[in-house]
């Protein structure tokens, strides 16, 4: 016996006569909705979830190669003009590409000499799923 529940409908299922066809396909149609809505929700966060993985992994490499830009130390640079060509790498299991540039720093005054580096590494990729172009860029100063 059903106890707590109030309205007609209620007072047919204590009775045993149940739902009628028109209540239960109101009762499909709402569940169906309801399983719609939840399945676009979670494949939607599981989407940005993706995006923020690769995001993370795309930080921490692109940190990882300045900070070992940074202890090879100012003389192991490359010129402006002579940057390593792009490196394929991957972003679990999205391949991606990492970058580099190098810009020669002449404080005020200029006096024709270069007073540091600026280097930044970036990392492209599309998203699989999107196709979405998606890049991350670090930069650190670097001086003799």
């Amino acid at each position: 016996m059903i106890t707590g529940l109030t309205g007609k409908s209620f007072d047919r299922l204590k009775g045993g006569q149940g739902l009628t066809f028109m209540e239960s396909l109101v009762t499909l149609l709402l569940l169906t909705f309801i399983l719609a809505f939840g399945t676009n929700i979670y494949s939607n966060a599981d989407r940005i979830a993706t995006m923020a993985v690769h995001k993370k992994i795309a930080v921490e490499t692109a940190m990882a190669e300045l900070e070992r830009l940074k202890k090879e130390g100012y003389a192991a640079l490359p010129e402006e003009t002579d940057l390593p060509p792009p490196v394929n790498i991957d972003l679990e299991g999205t391949p991606a590409v990492q970058g580099m540039t190098v810009r020669d720093i002449d404080e005020d005054p200029p006096d024709g000499h270069t007073d540091y580096k600026e280097v930044a590494v970036t990392i492209r990729w599309n998203e699989v799923r999107s196709q979405t172009p998606r890049e991350v860029s670090m930069t650190t100063l670097i001086a003799p």
